[in-house]
């Protein structure tokens, strides 16, 4: 006789295990609803839909955590935490249908989120194709400045930008990113002359060199205009597209390019100054659903959305780990989501690493990190290591996908 704890991810993990007692496959689906357990944090219910719904959890098995003043009949809102298996949920969902209080919509909300965490492939739509995002992919970065924190600069270098564009594509580049001003903490903003003069050579170059898409790191409206004229496919905004007063959600929605929206306080010259969080996660959330909803409204549709939660952008070292450790969470909005680690302070601050250049080992420690839960996409400068670690982490977090 052997005991054994076992891990069990999504409904395929759940069937496969149950397939290893000899189980009739005719129960496979409705004992898998019964193993996945969800924990799921609700913001602001009326505290009278809290007490409703902390009863009906309760009376399938499940539980809720609501606020103090709920159970003592005060007015208000309380943030609550459910806590119960797929199944429980499913039933939960057909009960709140009845509920008064916003229950019903609060219950739509649930089964969204949980149904999007559940969600292990995307397609995201460029401008003349689709790129599949079953597996994650390397986003290779070409920096045309000459300040750039990693040391990895081509400028004014143009040939030898290319040609590292090319090298990255060889190394196995999904995607390369470009960026003509750096964004570095303290750094300072350049001008729109300045950074077309970097980026817009080396753009008409590479694209005839390389057949992967490129992206654009920008947050101008008329540089990402120019660079997707010259052929770019993504645009790659640290401002999530609120520079300009949200100009770049017009370039975007004409030219059918997709957005990569990145959460970020103040600019690079002042967003160190601004960490003060009442809660890290749940504020970059706020963020993100509040962009999504801004995107929607200025015609980007959802299948040309990428999320970014920003680390180091106006983060502590503390803050950018809790951001990595929970990274699972932004898979809550069924969108694609980036993880731009690389050679980050973070990284050096906890290995003891002060060259952002040698930071290699932790910054591939942080990729698989971020693949195991949920990330999509990995920006990196050092592809050929990260690709070689993505393609195990991968391998990994889909062993169980195979049908049985």
């Amino acid at each position: 006789m052997q005991t054994t704890i076992v891990s069990i991810n999504n409904l395929q993990d759940a069937k496969n295990w149950i397939a290893k007692t000899g189980a009739d496959p005719y129960a496979f689906g409705i004992m898998a609803q019964k193993s996945i357990f969800k924990t799921v944090y609700v913001q602001g219910i009326d505290n009278r839909a809290a007490n409703i719904l902390k009863q009906e959890m309760l009376s399938v098995g499940a539980e809720a955590s609501i606020n103090a003043n709920v159970s003592r009949f005060k007015n208000g809102t309380s943030n609550v935490l459910l806590m119960g298996t797929i199944k429980h949920f499913e039933i939960i969902y057909l009960k709140l249908a009845k509920d008064p209080f916003g229950l019903k919509e609060l219950a739509e909300n649930i089964r969204s989120a949980i149904s999007n965490a559940q969600l292990n492939s995307f397609e995201l739509s460029l401008p003349n194709s689709k790129l599949e995002l079953s597996k994650t992919l390397v986003m290779g970065v070409l920096n045309v400045t000459p300040d750039s924190f990693s040391g990895q600069s081509f400028m004014p270098k143009v040939d030898d930008a290319v040609a590292f564009g090319i090298k990255l594509a060889k190394d196995g580049a999904d995607i390369i990113d470009i960026g003509g001003e750096s964004s570095r903490p303290g750094a300072k903003p350049i001008s729109l002359k300045e950074e077309l003069n970097r980026v817009i050579t080396v753009i008409e170059k590479l694209v005839k060199k390389v057949k992967i898409p490129i992206s654009i790191d920008t947050y101008k409206p008329e540089v990402a205009s120019a660079a997707l004229s010259a052929g770019v496919s993504i645009i790659n905004d640290i401002t999530a597209l609120r520079y300009q007063k949200g100009a770049m959600a017009k370039v975007a929605s004409a030219k059918g390019a997709p957005v990569v929206l990145m959460h970020m306080r103040g600019t690079p010259a002042t967003m160190q100054k601004q960490t003060n969080y009442s809660d890290v996660i749940i504020d970059i959330c706020a963020f993100l659903k509040e962009r999504i909803v801004f995107c929607q409204e200025n015609g980007i549709s959802k299948n040309k959305i990428i999320l970014d939660p920003g680390f180091g952008f106006g983060k502590t070292i503390a803050q950018n780990i809790e951001i990595l450790s929970n990274f699972n969470i932004f898979n809550s909005f069924g969108l694609p989501v980036l993880a731009g680690t690389s050679n980050k302070s973070f990284i050096g601050a906890v290995t003891c690493v002060k060259e952002p250049q040698k930071r290699v080992v932790g910054s591939i420690a942080s990729f698989v990190i971020a693949v195991m839960n949920g990330a999509k996409i990995i920006r990196a400068h050092n592809v050929l290591e990260a690709k070689e670690a993505i393609k195990l982490a991968d391998a990994i977090k889909h062993a169980g996908d195979k049908e049985s």
